[in-house]
């Protein structure tokens, strides 16, 4: 197996998380530097140019048995279409979700539609991608991959985990992630603001987590505000150990972030989604809408932090599994590599 890594994994504003991959003892076989360091739409379009050239060489010189993907980021892309022209299979994790904000769910749609195989979260999933023309024999109902690791994971201790952000123990956390939206943008640096000063009042005592907005055109112009405020903690990534060990001190998790959506009711905390970016995609019960709007936001996060509200998510497991994807995925994957119709695909329309 190889393992490619590109984008924001190879950039120290995000974290530089290719670290955490070779640190989980993989070898990353190639990196593919393609992202500029600006970040808007004419530049997106370039870095989605370059990435073609380089995965096209890539392909050209190893011969994939087949390309695993994962998603809906944009940079996907040029990735599938490059293997789909050279004929080589192509494997898709988290097709037929929903999250009509953002450019994501055409990304998604479209990579389904070039895939091969289709490693899906939830039965509800599977049933869009049907409804979409797949061919049930292509699909699997696996979970959703993010959960696998979290009983295996070596937490931190609150004591050690708020010792190295250097937050006060005895305080409450807030964790707060905010992306933009990638059509109609509602996420601005002056909205997260205000919102963040409003919680300074409302709750004087509770510490704020930011983590960095991702690569999308407008996140740059987050991650600047956020680092310039003095009242709040800011870190770029706080990589996936020190991220779920949090999730299980956290008082509440804010923002548009998928995570809020997936991984979090795994831990028991309320979510207050703000925003369109997740627009209908699946959610867990401990997950609260709200409209890109600050007092509606302020409303959320109290009756999120409320008795009853809690009281509707406690005991409940996760919409999108339980942790045991990789051995579904893996057999599938393997025992559909010499099916004859693998790269000869119908679209069964309903």
């Amino acid at each position: 197996m190889d393992i490619l890594a590109g984008g924001a994994h190879l950039l120290t504003d995000y974290g530089m998380t290719i670290n955490e991959i070779i640190a989980d003892g993989f070898t990353v076989k190639h990196k593919f530097p393609f992202l500029f360091t600006d970040k808007t739409h004419d530049v997106e379009t370039r870095s989605v140019a370059v990435l073609a050239q380089q995965i096209s060489d890539y392909f050209l010189r190893e011969k994939p048995d087949v390309l695993v993907v994962i998603g809906d980021r944009f940079e996907l892309l040029p990735v599938v279409n490059a293997a789909l022209i050279l004929n080589i299979p192509i494997a898709h994790i988290s097709g037929g979700e929903v999250t009509e904000g953002a450019i994501d769910n055409q990304v998604r749609h479209a990579v389904s539609k070039m895939a091969h195989l289709h490693l899906v979260a939830t039965s509800y999933f599977k049933e869009n991608l049907m409804r979409m023309g797949e061919e049930e024999w292509r699909i699997k109902v696996c979970g959703e991959l993010c959960l696998d690791e979290i009983p295996h994971m070596p937490l931190l201790s609150k004591q050690d985990l708020f010792s190295t952000l250097g937050l006060d123990i005895a305080k409450e956390v807030f964790l707060v992630t905010f992306h933009t939206e990638t059509i109609q943008n509602t996420i601005s640096p002056a909205l997260i603001a205000s919102v963040l000063d409003k919680i300074k009042v409302a709750y004087p005592d509770v510490q704020v987590l930011a983590t960095a907005a991702n690569f999308d055109a407008g996140g740059q112009e987050i991650n600047t505000m956020l680092a310039a405020r003095k009242d709040i903690w800011f870190v770029p990534s706080l990589g996936k150990i020190k991220y779920f060990s949090m999730l299980r001190f956290a008082s509440l998790v804010l923002g548009n972030s998928s995570s809020g959506l997936v991984e979090v009711q795994s831990f028991q905390i309320p979510v207050v989604n703000v925003g369109k970016r997740q627009q209908n995609r699946l959610a867990n019960p401990n997950v609260l809408h709200v409209a890109a709007d600050v007092e509606q936001i302020i409303i959320g996060i109290n009756e999120a932090l409320s008795l009853e509200f809690r009281q509707q998510f406690e005991g409940i497991e996760n919409v999108y599994g339980q942790g045991n994807s990789t051995s579904l995925m893996y057999n599938f994957i393997v025992s559909n590599m010499d099916h004859e119709q693998l790269l000869l695909k119908r679209t069964v329309f309903q």
